[in-house]
């Protein structure tokens, strides 16, 4: 594996999105994914982690109430 690079997940992103989530035991579809990444009330930030042109990881970042943080990292 080369470097890995870290950028904000983009909605043309949702195919390779959808297939990292299914390898992890996610069950959403690229067509709820596109929809949840165009949603302008989404509270939460989606980064990748990208190796040689591959995304191979990815991270959910958002607020919970009104001064909690939330993180959930897939593998």
């Amino acid at each position: 594996m080369g470097a890995i690079s870290i950028r904000q997940a983009q909605i043309a992103d949702h195919n390779a999105m959808t297939a990292l989530l299914l390898q992890l035991g996610y069950s959403a579809t690229e067509a709820q994914l596109h929809q949840y990444l165009d949603d302008p009330k989404r509270s939460d930030e989606i980064y990748l982690a990208e190796s040689e042109g591959v995304v191979v990881g990815l991270i959910s970042i958002g607020r919970v109430g009104v001064s909690g943080l939330f993180l959930q990292l897939f593998g």
